[in-house]
């Protein structure tokens, strides 16, 4: 999988067979107290979206009959509702086997979002 240099993914051992698709850089929220990973490493950054979907489309054409997908980042659901959506959409039309699509999450993201988004 080719992955953009200045990008540091990190995931958890479940997701060690998944297609990893960067989707930010860094973390959003930076304090929690058991993960260093990014803190004075890499500053948070959304990858563009073009950038992502050619990510995604080309990791597609190589493992065309892959089941997992790990979207990397240290807070991908910190992104807008309607990028992610994006992506999702694009992870579903692409990886036509998918039966698991992660990321990493802080619940007061989650939380933020309206009932609509979370549609």
């Amino acid at each position: 999988m080719s992955l953009p240099p200045d990008v540091i993914l990190i995931r958890p051992p479940v997701e060690s067979w998944s297609v990893l698709i960067a989707v930010t850089g860094g973390c959003s929220w930076n304090y929690c107290r058991f993960c260093g990973v990014y803190k004075n490493i890499q500053d948070y950054a959304i990858r563009p979206l073009e950038d992502v979907l050619n990510d995604i489309g080309r990791n597609a054409k190589i493992y065309p009959d892959h089941k997992w997908v790990f979207l990397a980042g240290g807070n991908v659901t910190s992104v807008p509702t309607d990028y992610l959506v994006k992506i999702v959409k694009h992870v579903r039309k692409k990886f036509k086997k998918i039966e698991r699509l992660s990321c990493y999450a802080k619940e007061l993201d989650i939380v933020r979002k309206s009932d609509d988004e979370l549609k």
